[in-house]
């Protein structure tokens, strides 16, 4: 549902709600898992993965826009977007861990939260500006154009390389562990951001980095954590010169990343998931040690939904004749 408003004799306003549900969703259960208190049912067997149509999700969206037409040779369009995706399958592939496969598939209800694809504020600005020049010559045929881009971070779960139910009862190739501590304790830059002592694994410790025994799901839920956002300006400087007759020539210089903003992608590289025992564990308490880093840009980061680029600041020069 949209409302739309002319804004004087150069723009329009508009403002919407867009939303959806998904029913009968593609998603992997295993149903062969063990619990620290339930046997497999068949026990003669590791993972039962069945895939089947059980997962659901749900979009809700406040899409705005202004849009400007021709006013003192400004052409420009605004969009911002507030939205909320939730689901309890993002996919109906699990090749980043907790997209499709429950933690606990006897609970599969309790998969529900935010969409790895979940964004939640997203603003767009793209403007043309021909700078009026009354007359020819050199002056005249000058333009600016603009892409700013600006989108909060979406989510991701660490999770432990732990396998087999000594260590949690699911017994699953990628588990959850307990939050103990203030994951956000001593982070600030992309070498910190995320602090893994936080994290531990969801038995008794043993004392040497194994379990004694209490093993149970972990409390973090799925998709807990947000990656960081996503900040972009492009710009270039256009010229327009008619040759004669129906001929024009344009030169212009490109800048990608004006700002030479450092832009990275979720923290799920190399191995496409993050995994709070990534710098090894406290054998006396299970827990992660050190802090996660970001350590690859949205442009390479296989894997991953794609907020956008992430190269550094790039000029490029152009010429281009028309007729």
């Amino acid at each position: 549902m949209n409302l739309q408003q002319q804004v004087g004799p150069h723009g329009v306003f508009q403002i919407g709600y867009v939303g959806s549900q998904g029913r009968n969703l593609f998603r992997f259960r295993d149903i062969n898992q063990a619990t620290a208190t339930s046997p497999s049912p068949f026990p003669n067997y590791e993972y039962i993965n069945q895939f089947e149509s059980s997962a659901s999700s749900r979009y809700n969206a406040l899409q705005t826009s202004l849009k400007l037409t021709a006013w003192h040779g400004l052409t420009s369009t605004m969009n911002y977007t507030l939205s909320k995706s939730e689901d309890n399958a993002s996919d109906g592939q699990d090749q980043v861990p907790d997209t499709s496969q429950p933690d606990n598939s006897r609970n599969p209800a309790a998969e529900w939260g935010p969409s790895n694809f979940d964004s939640r504020h997203r603003f767009t600005w793209f403007f043309t500006w021909e700078i009026p020049h009354q007359g020819g010559g050199v002056l005249s045929g000058w333009s600016v154009n603009g892409i700013v881009t600006l989108a909060s971070g979406m989510p991701f779960t660490p999770v432990f390389y732990f396998t087999g139910p000594n260590y949690n009862g699911s017994g699953e190739f990628f588990g959850r562990g307990d939050i103990v501590g203030d994951p956000y304790a001593g982070t600030g830059d992309p070498s910190r951001f995320l602090n893994l002592s936080a994290f531990q694994a969801p038995c008794t410790p043993d004392g040497s980095g194994g379990c004694a025994g209490g093993q149970h799901f972990g409390n973090e839920t799925r998709n807990e954590f947000y990656g960081p956002a996503y900040k972009n300006v492009d710009l270039s400087l256009v010229k327009n010169t008619t040759l004669g007759g129906r001929a024009k020539l344009q030169l212009r210089v490109d800048c990608f990343n004006i700002f030479n903003h450092p832009n990275f992608a979720n923290p799920v590289l190399p191995n496409f998931f993050v995994d709070f025992t990534q710098n090894g564990v406290d054998p006396a308490t299970n827990r992660g040690q050190g802090f996660l880093p970001l350590t690859a840009t949205p442009d390479v980061a296989s894997g991953n939904p794609f907020l956008g680029g992430g190269g550094p600041r790039t000029f490029q020069l152009a010429a281009r004749v028309s007729f």
